[in-house]
């Protein structure tokens, strides 16, 4: 199925597996976000937040701008070092739980099928998302327009942050875009979850308007997939998952993954339980 902006395909785990070996092959390059909920669409957290406390469109870029500047003020405090760069503060922002324009994807199928299966519910007639994005179809694009092709090239090249905000923090018309973006510091839980952004140029308007504003209809279809799968398919998935080594042990170093891996695991430590409950009301026999 085809909607303005996005394809939905509907896929079994399995599936979902063999697209994944099918785009490893593909010469471009693909991005990938699990949602836990299929009804739910693609928006930053700046959106979601902005719909939430009535924060009118028109007035959000300001209130972004308002925001990242306390953040700079205040970071040392917090850090053991301080930044101007708007897109190094962005990413910090965004991990650390401030609403941004920026949406967390990853470049690995399978750790985005673990953030889409982990906390849904297995019920037979609920859903899961995987969101795949081709990000050099996205940047094909704004190399084709002559004011901000150039700008994104020197920011790609360099990661100059005057391009970054020249690109996506002009002070006049804000440009409907959304390209990739990786900033040049990355702490350490965006590099185990092989972690990158998508970031939309016109924070007046929605995540969905951009892209479709962005992209020309007959290319929107390729771009951008919702991959749907069923969520009763979770188990399975997460146990495999897990035999591939994508756990919160392993997506979030320290003693908090460590400590919520005990959720997921909990029909391990079930089985462990089970096997030495039956084990201990075997009867013992006394050699004679």
């Amino acid at each position: 199925m085809t909607t303005d902006w996005f394809k939905t395909v509907r896929v079994s785990w399995n599936g979902l597996q063999q697209i994944s070996r099918d785009l490893a092959r593909d010469a471009s390059t693909w991005v990938f976000r699990g949602q836990k909920d299929s009804c739910w669409g693609l928006a930053s957290s700046l959106e979601r937040a902005g719909d939430l406390h009535g924060i009118a469109p028109a007035t959000r870029a300001a209130t972004e701008a308002m925001m990242i500047r306390e953040f700079s003020r205040r970071l040392h405090h917090y850090a053991g070092y301080d930044t101007t760069a708007k897109d190094e503060l962005l990413a910090l922002m965004q991990h650390h739980g401030a609403p941004t324009r920026l949406v967390d994807f990853t470049y690995s199928p399978y750790i985005a099928a673990y953030f889409a299966f982990e906390r849904a519910q297995s019920r037979p007639r609920e859903s899961v998302a995987v969101w795949a994005v081709n990000t050099d179809i996205l940047a094909k694009r704004i190399y084709r327009s002559w004011q901000e092709g150039p700008v994104y090239l020197e920011y790609q090249r360099t990661r100059n942050p005057e391009s970054f905000a020249k690109l996506y923090m002009s002070e006049s018309e804000p440009t409907n875009l959304v390209l990739s973006l990786s900033p040049t510091r990355l702490n350490e839980r965006q590099s185990v979850q092989r972690g990158a952004f998508l970031c939309q140029g016109n924070i007046g308007a929605s995540l969905a308007s951009n892209f479709e504003r962005f992209l020309t209809a007959d290319v929107r279809a390729s771009c951008v997939v919702k991959y749907v799968l069923p969520s009763k398919e979770r188990d399975d998935a997460l146990d495999q998952l897990d035999s591939m080594n994508v756990n919160r042990i392993t997506l979030f170093p320290g003693l908090d993954g460590f400590a919520e891996s005990f959720g997921p695991r909990m029909r391990y430590f079930n089985h462990l339980a089970s096997r030495r409950v039956s084990r201990d009301s075997q009867p013992h026999h006394s050699q004679s």
